[in-house]
């Protein structure tokens, strides 16, 4: 039997499209020297997690950034075992074209700079390439909602959204069969959270090829991801009407410092 060769990009938009902030909050140093802190206390530390290391980081960043800003030079100062680039948004295309060259399956998944992935996500996503399926697309809706960095005040996180195919929240992940779409360019972003299933449709009829509602999964699993920051997240803060429980539950996580630092990493300071 064959071992299929998977080549796999987890994409942190790091202030990539217009993150609905004003270029002086963009390039605002204090707000970008804690997001890269963020990230190294909790979302680097799930991926470091992964019992699959078989995939690299990507700093998608903005266009217009400075590459000898403070922030984006701590990108490239982050100590880890796992390959980390660094990428403009507008070199996005060349660096995916040149990846996926001499692979038979490439993927790239969507998470944003302050969310915790469970520990078997990779492998999970990695056990969906099928050699007769020339794409798939997952993303998980169940997780957790961490209130002031504290695991001890955690609660539930459901996708408020009841179409079909729910709110495609974190882990958001695309693979190409290049066997079956050897010309094909992933797509690292697929429009918003309710749309993927339309944009993956769209995707097929420009590659002249029959879409399946099987191309498109939502993955119930609960407690499949956390959320450390959402209740002050772009999305709150740009919508008034969203208040700080956006869908949050009032079911809390009596899980034990063990349970979470086995299934996301040791993001626990004591």
């Amino acid at each position: 039997m064959n071992i299929l060769s998977i080549k796999h990009y987890i994409i942190i938009r790091f202030y990539c499209f217009n993150m609905n902030r004003t270029d002086e909050q963009l390039f605002d140093y204090d707000l970008l020297h804690y997001a890269v802190n963020i990230f190294k206390k909790y979302t680097l530390k799930s991926l470091e997690n992964q019992t699959n290391k078989n995939f690299e980081i990507v700093f998608m960043i903005h266009n217009k950034i400075n590459i000898n800003h403070m922030a984006i030079q701590e990108l490239y100062n982050i100590q880890s075992n796992l390959k980390i680039n660094i990428i403009r948004l507008n070199d996005i295309d060349n660096f995916i074209k040149e990846k996926s060259n001499d692979c038979d399956f490439f993927i790239t998944t969507r998470i944003d700079h302050d969310d915790l992935i469970y520990n078997n996500a990779v492998e999970e996503i990695h056990s969906k390439c099928d050699i007769k399926m020339p794409l798939y697309f997952e993303g998980y809706i169940n997780g957790i909602t961490m209130i002031n960095d504290d695991y001890k005040n955690s609660c539930k996180f459901y996708s408020k959204y009841n179409d079909e195919f729910g709110s495609m929240s974190i882990f958001q992940s695309l693979i190409i069969n290049k066997k079956i779409l050897p010309n094909c360019i992933n797509n690292v972003y697929l429009g918003s959270h309710t749309e993927v299933s339309n944009n993956i449709e769209k995707m097929c009829k420009n590659l002249n090829i029959t879409f399946y509602k099987k191309y498109v999964n939502v993955n119930k699993l609960e407690d499949s991801y956390i959320y450390v920051k959402h209740d002050f997240n772009h999305s709150s803060l740009i919508n008034p009407s969203l208040n700080n429980n956006w869908h949050r539950t009032n079911i809390k996580v009596d899980k034990p410092k063990e349970w979470f630092i086995e299934r996301f990493g040791n993001f626990i300071d004591n």
